[in-house]
């Protein structure tokens, strides 16, 4: 399974965000067949989680979250679609409108004093050419997070995924993690819907 995973993460590309024609975006892998997949009640993005995540639909957002018996959150991922946010005035430039939105940490906002360990490159993903940024807050405090942010520019807009949880936990999740960024999928709004789709699993045929 593992190597399976490994495989799959495989479809996110390093490649330049530009505006100008790129390369073509890696083919989405199939969904692990042990992982959900879960929508968002309005349809407009669509993300496959491990077991172990428990999945929340919203209207146009859905988080994922991976506790301990106690309701600790150990790990916590949240999927965006582009109509429930404030679109960029300049989506070439996404790291200054991601942080003001709170969607990467800064110190002093928040309740984070510190952020340390950060390190940002362009992707590309099924969904888009993205920008991923990676930070830690709060280094050598109980409440040390590692944060992983990405801004996708989808056919819908700029979407966001974030991921955060304990460095260690997020080091130990790492291929799932990166695997759930490159199979979510992003399309148009259906306000007709209202209510949330029941999870689903992957079909049978998946690997």
């Amino acid at each position: 399974m593992k190597r399976t995973i490994l495989l799959l993460a495989s479809g996110m590309l390093l490649a330049s965000c530009s505006s100008t024609p790129g390369p073509s975006l890696p083919v989405r892998p199939q969904v692990p067949a042990t992982w959900s997949v879960t929508s968002s009640t309005f349809g407009d993005v669509t993300i496959a989680l491990p077991p172990d995540l428990k999945p929340y639909a919203a209207q146009s957002g859905i988080r994922g979250e991976w506790s301990q018996a106690s309701g600790t959150a150990l790990v916590e991922v949240w999927a965006t679609a582009p109509t429930a946010v404030d679109q960029p005035d300049d989506p070439d430039h996404l790291r200054p409108w991601l942080e003001k939105l709170g969607w990467i940490p800064r110190a002093g906002f928040g309740g984070v004093a510190a952020v340390t360990d950060e390190r940002e490159r362009n992707v590309l993903l099924p969904s888009g050419p993205a920008l991923e940024v990676v930070v830690t807050t709060d280094p050598g405090e109980q409440r040390e997070l590692r944060v992983v942010t990405y801004g996708i520019q989808t056919s819908e807009g700029v979407a966001v995924i974030m991921m955060r949880g304990a460095p260690a936990v997020m080091d130990q999740r790492s291929e799932d993690l990166r695997l759930i960024a490159v199979l979510a999928q992003f399309a148009p709004a259906d306000t007709s819907r209202t209510s949330p789709p029941v999870p689903s699993a992957p079909p049978a045929s998946s690997p």
